[in-house]
């Protein structure tokens, strides 16, 4: 009641429907009248189907009898004049023409007071909004007694319905888990609850997803007929649009996530200036949510009504052409970030982070339409990212089943060969032998389409050759793909000359060539720097950093280990800082403070553990420096026996100096412990894998 002040004489209670603001409204008018505040009167609008008959209802619930032929706005307001009035109308959103002669009525009558209930605010000047939210739903270790709103609504409602109710620890997270699913929303709680007597909560909650609305439907006598089940209750907000923002909610809903106001245009076609009206009008129904914080602005479907507009897109000819431009913007988002990498691979590996999942989604789509080219330009704009982030496997499904789709349709097109470029680098980089034919298949076959598109999509092929040796040890392919890339680079972009001059340095200075790897590797780092590139700055460091052993003045030149582990850091290069993270380590280890070592191979191994065999294999095999040289034998031989069984195949990788090494640092370790001993502990190791190896 105390909403309703001289300032507010005209007050909205906005929200979705099902949020509860009839309850309210009526909780408010009660407290009016049972304070005895003067009078007041509730009229329902819900019947009405003119918006022309609201003052007429308004002035009939009134008592205010209208002369035939009479203006009936006039009539009511000289039937209220200035006296005291409290008036009640819900249900407002289906009849809004009639907000400006409400509007009205307020400005000519001093003393009325007017609550409205309205999905949707009336935007008139004396309008004041309050908007009523769905429950927030904490998680049960901020909740374990079940005090929220939403679960003490849930039990409620329940025990209504069945007395032997009892909420414990043995329903607790299965109801919090369903409050959340349900949105918090009351109505959907309320028809929840009423099947709590027939079926627990976790049953509910596991059934949502085959049948989200089958188990939020309950028709009861006393409520209305969009009360009975979910379903009504959203489709009486839907047939409330007009034609255009309907479209756009169901395009909407195509989408995984949220979405800017620029894609949410190019989905619908439209201009920004008409799509950010269509969102305003949407988000006034509460059928799109804005994203707090987030810049740029995003906006996101509820789950239940994205799940009713899917639904409903489903069921028309339109819906294989909504999702084909879905796709086709996301795969114009993944050419950009295709484009970008070449220039700012930080900043564009940071925009593809943000957009994965949606364009994961996508994928799944455009392999669902048959959309090949679309499948291919959404995974050459995710495939940098998985080689950034370190973690592959997750995703050969999506390189399986595009790559599947182009085979049985050829295309001439740029895509595809880079497409096969990134699976094979990707698929040899896990270093499964289940894998290795395919990967080297689909490698030949992207050099053999890239050798007829020539440029930059010959130096990708040719880069995923040389990057490749590293896991099989085909140096010799290496070297002849650095020979045929040197034909190119004259004319490539300084993206391309620095990271090629880097790698050749790195075979170079690995097989010896000191001299060779000297020189590539300045260069590259010379170009990195010069176009600040600091991707392309790691890659010439990590090639010129084994060279620092015996050339003393490189260190003058180049950033030491735990300067790189920085800069991966500040750009977000992941990868880099799972191989950084282990060589600082040993290099402080060696050369510097075995304590301030012993804490930076701590957390090494912490950012190692989410990576698969690979780089979490590498972090263990530079921990094992690092217990021996902090004398503890036994963690060297433990983590000796998780590695040893894949030390074969990391041979190329480490380069035969860093291999020996290794070698070298297990065999004294063995020494001093014994060989019975030592041989115990690394069988214990043996029966850990990776992760348990890091634990």
């Amino acid at each position: 009641a105390a909403m309703m002040t001289e300032r507010g004489r005209l007050v909205t209670i906005t929200g979705r429907g099902g949020v509860g603001k009839t309850r309210l409204a009526r909780e408010i008018l009660s407290m009016q009248q049972g304070r005895r505040q003067g009078p007041a009167a509730f009229v329902e609008l819900m019947p009405l189907r003119d918006p022309d008959l609201v003052i007429p209802e308004i002035a009939s619930k009134l008592g205010i009898a209208t002369p035939a032929g009479a203006p009936v706005a006039e009539v009511l307001v000289a039937g209220i004049a200035s006296d005291e009035l409290l008036l009640v109308l819900d249900n407002f959103e289906h009849v809004m023409p009639a907000a400006g002669a409400l509007g009205e009525l307020v400005e000519h009558c001093p003393g009325l007071r007017v609550l409205v209930t309205s999905q949707a605010p009336l935007r008139l000047r004396a309008e004041r909004v309050v908007q009523l939210d769905p429950f927030s739903v904490p998680d049960l270790r901020d909740d374990p007694d079940g005090e929220s709103a939403a679960v003490r609504l849930y039990c409620e409602r329940a025990q209504a319905f069945d007395r032997s109710f009892r909420y414990g620890d043995h329903n607790a997270s299965a109801i919090a888990a369903l409050c959340r699913r349900l949105e918090g929303l009351p109505l959907a709680i309320e028809l929840a609850a009423v099947r709590a007597s027939a079926l627990p909560a976790s049953e509910i909650v596991a059934r949502l997803d085959a049948a989200p609305f089958a188990m939020v439907r309950s028709p009861q006598a006393d409520t209305p007929p969009r009360h009975h089940d979910l379903h009504a209750a959203i489709a009486w907000t839907d047939g409330l649009l007009d034609d255009a923002d309907r479209r756009l909610l169901r395009k909407l809903s195509v989408a995984a996530a949220a979405v800017t106001l620029d894609r949410a245009a190019a989905f619908d076609d439209a201009s920004v200036d008409e799509t950010v009206g269509r969102l305003t009008r949407l988000h006034d129904f509460r059928l799109v949510d804005v994203v707090v914080d987030s810049e740029p602005a995003r906006y996101i479907l509820p789950g239940s009504i994205a799940e009713f507009c899917r639904r409903a897109l489903r069921d028309t000819s339109d819906a294989n052409r909504v999702r084909r431009r879905y796709v086709e913007v996301m795969a114009e988002t993944a050419d950009a970030i295709a484009v970008g990498l070449l220039t700012e691979p930080g900043l564009w590996n940071a925009v593809a982070a943000e957009d994965e999942s949606e364009l994961l989604h996508a994928v799944d789509e455009a392999t669902a339409l048959g959309a090949v080219g679309d499948g291919l330009r959404l995974l050459r704009g995710l495939a940098p990212l998985w080689r950034n982030r370190g973690y592959h496997s997750l995703h050969t499904r999506y390189f399986d089943a595009v790559l599947e789709l182009a085979q049985a349709e050829p295309s001439e097109g740029p895509v595809e060969p880079e497409v096969l470029a990134w699976s094979a680098l990707l698929d040899l980089s896990l270093m499964d032998p289940n894998r290795r034919d395919l990967a080297l298949d689909r490698l030949d076959r992207s050099l053999v389409q890239a050798r007829r598109a020539g440029g930059d999509i010959l130096l990708r092929a040719l880069s995923s050759v040389v990057l490749s040796a590293q896991y099989t040890g085909d140096f010799a392919r290496a070297h002849a793909a650095l020979t045929e890339a040197d034909q190119l680079l004259a004319e490539a972009s300084a993206y391309w000359q620095a990271r090629f001059a880097a790698w050749e340095g790195m075979l170079a200075a690995g097989f010896g060539d000191e001299a060779s790897g000297l020189r590539h590797g300045r260069r590259a780092l010379e170009i990195a720097r010069r176009n600040r590139d600091p991707e392309a700055e790691l890659i010439a460091t990590l090639a010129l950093r084994p060279l620092a052993s015996t050339r003393a003045e490189l260190d003058a030149e180049i950033a030491s280990c735990v300067e790189s582990l920085e800069l991966a850091r500040r750009h977000g290069f992941v990868v880099f800082e799972a191989i950084a993270g282990p060589l600082a380590v040993t290099e402080m280890a060696r050369f510097g403070d075995p304590h301030a070592a012993l804490a930076v191979a701590t957390d090494a191994l912490v950012f190692a553990r989410p990576f698969e065999a690979p780089l979490g294999t590498l972090a263990l095999l530079c921990s094992v420096e690092i217990f021996a040289l902090w004398g503890d034998d036994e963690a060297t031989a433990l983590v000796h026996g998780v590695v040893r069984e894949q030390l074969p195949a990391f041979e190329p990788a480490l380069g035969p100096r860093y291999y020996q090494r290794y070698l070298d640092v297990v065999e004294e370790a063995r020494t001093r412990l014994g060989a019975d001993h030592f041989d115990v502990e690394a069988a214990k190791g043996s029966r850990l894998d990776v992760a348990g190896g890091i634990a």
